[in-house]
Order: structure tokens, then sequence, then C-alpha cells
């Protein structure tokens, strides 16, 4: 499989595939190892996210840029099939604080796996 196939193969992806099979590879990546006691790393997916602040409908003015971390759907509240809508369920992470979006109302942190309800 070239790099232009598996591309092509995960543009084409659902919103709830597409993060699935990320964070399994993020997982493995020993860029997401710790470091002793010093440091923790994991990789994963986010949403940058930055709105149009101009004061009138014509003008362009970006505000700053939000990160929210992808999180999957809680294991059990959906069909193992339910490919969900594209990221645009937000919340924070009850437990580490962190931005968490979701393609599913009912989804997990994917840094501490706490379960998030998104809005």
């Amino acid at each position: 499989m070239t790099v232009g196939e598996v591309v092509e193969y995960l543009r084409q992806c659902s919103g709830r595939e597409l993060s699935d099979m990320l964070r399994q590879v993020f997982a493995a990546r020993p860029e997401g190892g710790d470091e002793g006691r010093a440091f923790q790393h994991q990789l994963v997916l986010a949403v940058a996210t930055r709105e149009n602040v101009a004061p009138d409908d014509d003008g362009i003015e970006w505000g700053p840029w939000t990160v929210a971390v992808v999180g999957g759907a809680e294991p059990g509240e959906y069909p193992v099939d339910f490919g969900g809508e594209p990221f645009v369920q937000y919340g924070a992470c009850p437990d580490c604080q962190v931005a968490v979006c979701s393609h599913v109302k009912k989804a997990c942190c994917p840094l501490c796996g706490r379960p998030v309800s998104l809005t």
C-alpha cells in the first residue's frame, strides 16, 4: 500500500473510524511514552479552531486558536458501527480539565480515559 492509498483511505473514514485508528497508532508510538518520573507524553488527535471576530459581516479578523483533543465514544454507549458526526461536540474533561471534542456526546477523554459529556 502506498502513502497516497493510506491517505485516501483515512480521508474517507468516518470520524469514529479515524479517531479509533489514530488513537491505537498513537498509543504504540515511542513519542508517547514516559520519561521516567520526569515527564509523561501522549500523542493525540486534536482539532484547532479560531473564530472570525470581525465587528462587521464583511470583515475578517481571526481570534486566537483554541485546541481540543479528540475523544472516542464511551464504550457501550453507541453501536459498534456508529459513525457519528464530524467532531462538533465540545466540552472539558472533569478530571484533567483538557478541552475535548468528539463525534459523539458521550465520549472518553483521550488523556485520562474518564467519561466526558459533550454538547
